[in-house]
């Protein structure tokens, strides 16, 4: 399977048109560790988030520089699809937030507005169905089609690790911090009233 970011792991890539809709569309499925969830709120552990590439017939990898951008702006778990066509990237969310949306529409403008080699993309975030941010070039209803069935056949953004035994028992910093010898050791000021 092809390596396209170190921050990503390949699960699913396509390098031909496989689809009788636009022009050249195939897709490749990825995954990343993050964070935060959709909102921005931290996460208590680390989870796994898959999202697809929608290629056209040039399958152009500067689209992977601008989602490393956006991962590392931690913003991955805000979307599930990304596409350029015609050096016009489009970002699909997670969730149709409004507020949000237009938060990130300036963010990823602003990644998009320089790339590597001097050129600079426009860009639209929206959700699937929104005819305003189509990664395909093709009728609204069959894009809305293709996109929720890639979202559903890969299960595409958040997701939880399996929960492990140990996630049952309180962790071992939190009983340090209830302790009064952890306390006086590390933090004297308290232990001494100061």
């Amino acid at each position: 399977m092809r390596i396209y970011s170190p921050f990503f792991e390949t699960i699913h890539d396509e390098h031909q048109p496989n689809y009788n809709l636009g022009r050249g569309t195939h897709s490749s499925i990825l995954r990343a560790t993050v964070f935060h969830d959709p909102s921005g709120k931290p996460l208590n552990r680390a989870a796994p988030h898959k999202f697809a590439i929608i290629w056209d017939e040039d399958h152009d990898e500067r689209v992977i520089f601008v989602i490393e951008e956006i991962y590392n702006a931690g913003l991955l778990p805000c979307f599930t699809i990304f596409g350029e066509r015609k050096a016009f990237f489009t970002a699909i969310m997670v969730d149709n937030n409004e507020p949000l949306r237009s938060a990130l529409a300036d963010r990823v403008q602003r990644i998009v507005s320089w790339l590597p080699g001097g050129d600079a993309w426009s860009c639209a975030i929206g959700s699937i169905g929104d005819p305003e941010a189509k990664p395909v070039h093709a009728d609204d209803q069959s894009v809305e089609l293709y996109l929720r069935n890639l979202t559903r056949l890969w299960a595409l953004g958040p997701d939880q690790w399996p929960q492990t035994p140990q996630e049952q028992e309180p962790r071992v910093v939190d009983a340090l911090l209830g302790s009064a010898a952890w306390r006086a050791h590390c933090l004297p000021h308290e232990a001494h009233g100061r």
